[in-house]
């Protein structure tokens, strides 16, 4: 099967350097550099604009760029958003960001070469920021804009987004139709294996963050289905009609867990993995040893979430996906 413009670009930045392909990749650069052009000549010569387009205009944040050592180049352009851009994170708050990948990332060789370490590099610091944060950069090349995806990062979340390369000011065209469903299909399937995990008593720090953000995630995922405009904290405040009363208590516990995160069994100790970022180049690994060797846990009882609510949001949850 003939891999993807998204997969070669996901090897290429996210994916570990220790796999065969990703030493591969490291052995010949040019190679997948090649594969990618080619894929992108094909892309956009089939490429259409949409006719609707949102102007936003993103904001410098000279201190996060410090912080995460970005530095101004012309291969990408990296924006924050949620929490850690509107300065509400708290203990549990991940990094979340849009990579968008300029023109000359796609043909200066030297250009491309340089994002990559500086992507690579970000990426680590952005697990050192959250040990135990689940996902890599989002990535975008520039004409995706003029057909923007937006079961990637909807842009009623980049509203509020800040740039750490460079003020922007970024012209969007959303898709009519976007791929929520494939998104929501693969959150379902993932958070029902995290509850029967849940119920069994075999989750982590690691999968416990991946439970919570997924449950948190659902009810703006339900909603934009729909086609309805929403960001996740906006859904948050004001839950959707016609979810269960199970959903609703799973929503309440995802969030007392959320606001209690450094109360949980372990939290201190896992919190001691961040020294892996200060040796290990490369964030995939630095996850998959933090998912692998954290202990379970067992949450107190004013944590847990009843067995029946369990079985019930599990049959809630096919439900939701068999509706939409």
């Amino acid at each position: 099967m003939t891999p993807s413009l998204n997969d070669l670009l996901d090897l290429a930045i996210n994916k570990s350097i220790f796999t065969f392909p990703g030493i591969i990749n490291q052995l010949f650069p040019r190679r997948l550099f090649n594969k990618i052009h080619a894929l992108i000549l094909v892309e956009k010569l089939n490429s259409r604009h949409t006719k609707q387009s949102l102007n936003l205009t993103v904001p410098f944040n000279i201190h996060l760029a410090r912080h995460f050592q970005v530095r101004r180049q012309s291969g990408f352009d990296l924006l924050i958003h949620g929490s850690l851009a509107d300065k509400t994170a708290i203990a549990f708050s991940d990094v979340d960001d849009l990579v968008i990948l300029n023109p000359e990332f796609f043909t200066n060789y030297r250009v491309y070469v340089y994002s990559l370490r500086q992507l690579r590099k970000i990426a680590v610091l952005f697990q050192r920021f959250d040990i135990t944060s689940h996902h890599g950069h989002w990535l975008v090349p520039f004409w995706r804009l003029t057909r923007y995806d937006q079961s990637q990062i909807p842009v009623t979340a980049l509203r509020t987004s800040v740039s750490l390369t460079k003020p922007l000011h970024l012209s969007i065209s959303p898709l009519r139709k976007s791929n929520y469903h494939l998104v929501l299909k693969n959150l379902v399937t993932e958070t029902k294996t995290l509850l029967f995990a849940l119920e069994n008593h075999r989750l982590n720090l690691f999968t416990l963050k991946e439970l919570v953000s997924n449950i948190l995630l659902l009810p703006a995922l339900a909603s934009q289905t729909q086609g309805h405009d929403i960001s996740k904290i906006e859904s948050l405040r004001e839950l959707p009609h016609g979810l269960s009363p199970d959903f609703r208590i799973a929503v309440n516990w995802a969030s007392v867990i959320r606001l209690s995160w450094p109360m949980m069994p372990t939290f201190r100790f896992v919190n001691y993995f961040k020294w892996l970022t200060f040796i290990l180049p490369d964030r995939e690994i630095i996850a998959w040893l933090v998912k692998n060797i954290s202990p379970k846990i067992d949450l107190p009882s004013q944590y847990l979430l009843s067995p029946i609510n369990i079985k019930r949001l599990i049959n809630y949850i096919d439900k939701l996906y068999a509706l939409h």
